[in-house]
């Protein structure tokens, strides 16, 4: 089973993508080579606090970078482990807070827009993200949700946007783009055009962002 978040809603819910657990092996074998698994596996939409799913039916729960952006953090575990059978395994892919440091004037952009940002979404957002921002938060969250055998690791991606635009069109399909859509529509232009003139004429180390993931296993203690 694999839980993720819908990347444009203003609260977002899980959106389950459940693989029987019997067929797991085969459809990941089939995955790698590039076929469809469509026919052995279901996808729902559900409130990740609240599956509709028996408990102890799955081997693995696969949470990839959304655990962040759940109202419910603490309901949502303790959902992945009801439906974990005993001997189950969960994995949890979570970006880190640390932040490229040639990519610091992102934040501070964000920063200088904040004042017309609705205060009770900044304040929904940084809940949510501050749960599990950093690895001894996120351990502390899986062992309270009566996990064991935990085990962190980090890697990172380097990503480089071809153009200035190409930022801009990343930038609005995650998250971000819930806070851009809050500012009055003149703030949104000049964010935009603020973002782009940095980027226009910049370098390719320059457009070229790391991104730092935490990934963690643990097993139903």
């Amino acid at each position: 089973m694999c839980v993720a978040t819908g990347s444009t809603s203003r609260f977002q819910t899980g959106i389950v993508f459940s693989i029987h657990s019997a067929r797991l092996q085969a459809d990941t074998t089939a995955l790698t080579r590039g076929k469809s698994v469509a026919a052995s596996s279901q996808t729902s939409a559900m409130d990740a606090a609240s599956l509709e799913l028996p408990d102890e039916s799955f081997d693995a729960v696969l949470c990839a970078f959304s655990l962040g952006s759940f109202e419910d953090v603490d309901g949502a575990l303790a959902e992945m482990r009801r439906v974990l059978r005993p001997t189950g395994t969960i994995g949890v892919a979570q970006w880190d807070a640390v932040i490229d440091s040639e990519w610091h004037w992102e934040g501070d952009l964000m920063g200088e827009f904040a004042s017309q940002a609705p205060p009770e979404l900044l304040a929904e957002v940084g809940r949510r993200s501050g749960r599990v921002a950093e690895a001894p938060r996120l351990h502390a969250v899986l062992k309270d949700a009566g996990f064991d055998d935990i085990k962190i690791d980090r890697s990172h991606v380097d990503r480089t946007y071809p153009s200035a635009d190409a930022w801009w069109d990343w930038f609005r399909s995650g998250g971000a783009r819930v806070y851009v859509e809050s500012l009055p529509e003149a703030a949104q232009e000049e964010f935009r055009d603020r973002g782009l003139e940095r980027l226009r004429d910049a370098s390719e180390y320059q457009r070229t962002r790391r991104f730092v993931a935490m990934l963690a296993v643990a097993r139903v203690a």
